[in-house]
């Protein structure tokens, strides 16, 4: 194992430890979507989620009416491989959800707690995210292995891109924990790790769509802009009495 990671944190040292990563396949999944069949066709379009995307129920039902008791996932495999010159398949899925994947899993004495962890690729850090169960559930059950359900846009996108970034990243891939109790403390410290214009995350980046280097607004901000927000009401509080008082007047 590898010496531990430390980051500076307002003077506080936050060290990482690594945990053990096993790859069970390093790269290659495709098609995980196509193995959902909780649902079918005609289910899925009653849900709120798809109903309300454009002109996907009404396509649907008029071009595959003989395909609605058909199970969701095997549905848009047929389409995919039927090529689906519309991509009317892509339109159920989330942005991430047609990748190639891998599947990995984590153990060790410190997998049962929470806290803080980051992704590495040949040492260098890509990723810093937080745990508010346990990082054996995160990864275990969320990273490591992509569920079908979550290609689908009411599934777990992040799951699906991280996973995609680990299985198309060329080098070595290391995970590191750092436990801590504290709820509040564990989101605080990955808000302070993540602004931090020092550090060049970028998988961070790539999900949230952050740019590098923003940081928090400066104290001042908020009261001038209260301030400002207060006069201007009560500017227009005192045009809209004048007004009042001179139609009164006529």
């Amino acid at each position: 194992m590898s010496a531990p990671l430390s980051f500076s944190v307002d003077g506080r040292q936050l060290v990482f430890e690594q945990v053990p990563l096993h790859f069970v396949e390093r790269r290659g999944i495709t098609n995980v979507f196509a193995e959902y069949d909780a649902k079918t066709l005609r289910q899925t379009l009653q849900k709120r989620r798809y109903s309300s995307t454009k002109g996907l129920v009404q396509e649907t039902m008029q071009k595959y009416a003989d395909y609605l008791d058909w199970p969701l996932g095997s549905f848009l495999l047929e389409l995919k491989q039927g090529g689906d010159e519309s991509k009317l398949y892509a339109a159920f899925l989330n942005k991430y959800g047609d990748l190639q994947y891998c599947r990995f899993s984590i153990d060790g004495d410190l997998v049962g707690k929470k806290g803080l962890y980051c992704y590495t690729v040949d040492g260098s850090v890509k990723y810093i995210g937080r745990c508010r169960d346990s990082f054996n559930k995160r990864v275990n059950q969320g990273y490591g292995v992509i569920h079908p359900k979550n290609c689908y846009l009411d599934g777990q996108a992040t799951n699906c891109h991280i996973n995609f970034l680990i299985a198309t990243a060329t080098g070595k891939i290391g995970f590191w924990v750092c436990p801590l109790e504290s709820d509040a403390e564990i989101k605080a410290l990955e808000e302070r790790l993540i602004k931090d214009p020092s550090r060049q995350l970028d998988w961070n980046i790539a999900l949230k769509g952050e740019q590098p280097g923003v940081q928090d607004a400066p104290a001042w901000v908020r009261p001038v802009f209260v301030a400002g927000v207060f006069w201007t009401l009560l500017g227009l509080a005192l045009v809209v009495m004048s007004l009042s008082r001179w139609e009164q007047s006529q």
